[in-house]
């Protein structure tokens, strides 16, 4: 059945989650939700949610309004709006919007589209939509898209995990296995230039030069990729020890990665470092990032699962240091007393599953700031207890056959 022959649901469905001041909230969907895929917020009030079928809020995820019946496609779905009322969706098909969501009409091409495709739009009627090697355009807001221009036919863009256009001529196809550059609009395509022992879940470039892929397979130890000069040479290099299957950035400089495990990482400098934000409630996969600024972000994961911080989702653990240290250390958190953060230095001498908990002065646990493999080097937490009240917390760090526990003091 196409889509605009699908009736629309008109009742709203609202949530009872309330958000802290700090770090990254859960927000509480009703059962009817199914998995939750892709967001996309297009300012601070209104964003759409693809969760087996489309849901559209306009108070900041106080309230979704169910717009569609269930679609297929899953986790591979993309979702993308040209302006406030335009939108498309690739969800076993083509899908567009042009009333902010209330109805849907099915589009036509292409005719095939795989698992993966994605579409971006560079002003509110000029976008490009790609799958399988192929790439379409359209000048009209998704109403028509031209003839199909085959990109590369073979194993290196089989499968597209990013498209992006800089501007009417400059654009970036990123597959599997390489990327190919246009500086006509998509007519032609530049020679292949792939990346070898890893393969490209997702990418991001800032330009037609700089970017950076993530892999969720790789046979070199490594997860990520960053090139300076359009793809001709790669640094491949490692964000965390989990898979990656997403990459964000919000300007040139901030850009967040995310995958297994609940793993998400945040860069302020152009993807040269990295720190690991903690705090996150979920184990499982993050799928999609979507941030306004930089303080006012969601998340989808691989269940029902949305989450939300206003505040950048300040409790994170940054590794300061690669060099190895003579022993493990736990330091004395600083400040100490402290109003309402604190950090927490701890030093590891070699690679090992390392925890550090926080409890109360009943041997609660209140919070869990590491939970994961990790590298020799040194590494600062930081502890936010902005909801918690004054008093005495330990927190006690476990890592191989070391153990050690501190005690700290909250006044407010």
């Amino acid at each position: 059945m196409k889509l605009s022959q699908i009736f629309l649901l008109s009742f709203t469905l609202s949530f009872t989650a309330a958000f802290s001041q700090t770090g990254w909230q859960t927000v509480t969907l009703p059962s009817t939700v199914g998995s939750t895929y892709k967001v996309n917020f297009l300012n601070s009030s209104t964003g759409y949610l693809y969760a087996n079928a489309i849901y559209k809020t306009t108070n900041e995820g106080a309230n979704w309004q169910q717009l569609t019946t269930s679609l297929s496609s899953g986790m591979w779905a993309r979702l993308c709006f040209a302006s406030a009322n335009t939108g498309i969706i690739i969800a076993g098909g083509v899908y567009r919007t042009t009333n902010g969501g209330t109805n849907w009409e099915s589009k036509s091409p292409p005719p095939f589209l795989g698992s993966y495709a994605d579409i971006t739009f560079i002003n509110s009627t000029t976008g490009w939509l790609s799958d399988a090697g192929r790439v379409y355009k359209t000048i009209d807001a998704g109403a028509t898209f031209a003839n199909y221009v085959l990109v590369d036919s073979g194993n290196v863009l089989a499968m597209v995990a990013r498209l992006k256009f800089f501007n009417e001529n400059n654009g970036i196809f990123v597959g599997l296995f390489g990327i190919n550059h246009t500086t006509n609009g998509g007519l032609n395509w530049t020679t292949t230039r792939s990346y070898t022992g890893i393969r490209a879940s997702y990418g991001d470039f800032f330009d037609e030069n700089n970017g950076i892929i993530v892999a969720n397979t790789n046979t070199i130890g490594k997860n990520a990729a960053r090139t300076t000069n359009g793809g001709i040479n790669w640094t491949y290099f490692s964000i965390g020890t989990d898979s990656l299957y997403n990459i964000k950035f919000l300007n040139q400089t901030t850009g967040w990665a995310a995958g297994a495990k609940g793993s998400l990482y945040k860069t302020t400098d152009a993807g040269l470092n990295w720190t690991k934000y903690n705090g996150i409630n979920t184990t499982y996969t993050i799928r999609d990032i979507s941030f306004i600024n930089e303080t006012t972000g969601y998340l989808t994961t691989q269940k029902n699962i949305l989450l939300k911080t206003t505040d950048g989702g300040t409790v994170f653990i940054a590794q300061t240091s690669t060099e190895v240290p003579d022993k493990i250390s736990l330091s004395q958190n600083y400040p100490n007393p402290f109003n309402p953060s604190t950090t927490i230095n701890y030093s590891l001498k070699s690679a090992g599953y390392t925890s550090l908990t926080v409890f109360d002065s009943q041997g609660k646990e209140v919070e869990t700031l590491v939970n994961e493999k990790q590298t020799p080097g040194s590494y600062a937490a930081t502890f936010n207890a902005d909801n918690l009240p004054s008093g005495a917390y330990y927190y006690k760090l476990i890592s191989g056959n070391f153990s050690e526990t501190k005690k700290m003091i909250l006044i407010k």
